[in-house]
């Protein structure tokens, strides 16, 4: 995995530890634990939006995670390769990333073990792919 994506996963990870709980108190969540965010916990936390308290990670924010690997690709779309590039919306909402990351999930569910980012990432680039 090349340079730009290894950091874009940490950024990625980052923000999904950042999530707070819907009252705005910060997440009992130890900034320096090792939390893996797969395509199947993203699914299993997404079908429960706003009812993750306990779990793997605690106070686990969907639409959150959504808006962080957004911001995060936005953010470095702009070194990446022209083949690596997606072709978003200039007004793509993390509902509507979030309806097509499920669609790509229901169709690649052989995917579930991909790091929840690159699976979105994927799901996004086969919707909104960018003429070379």
């Amino acid at each position: 995995m090349d340079k730009t994506l290894k950091i874009l996963r940490t950024t990625l990870l980052v923000s999904a530890l950042a999530a707070v709980t819907s009252d705005g108190a910060a997440s009992e969540v130890q900034p320096n634990a090792p939390y893996d965010v797969d395509s199947d916990f993203l699914a299993q936390a997404c079908t429960v939006i706003g009812q993750t308290t306990y779990g793997k990670i605690p106070y686990f924010d969907c639409y959150s995670y959504f808006y962080g690997v957004l911001d995060s690709y936005h953010s470095f779309a702009g070194i990446l390769l022209a083949a690596q590039r997606i072709c978003l919306p200039e007004k793509l909402t993390p509902k509507e990333a979030y309806d097509i990351y499920w669609q790509w999930f229901e169709k690649h569910p052989a995917q579930d073990q991909l790091r929840a980012a690159e699976a979105i990432l994927r799901a996004l680039k086969e919707k909104y792919p960018c003429s070379i």
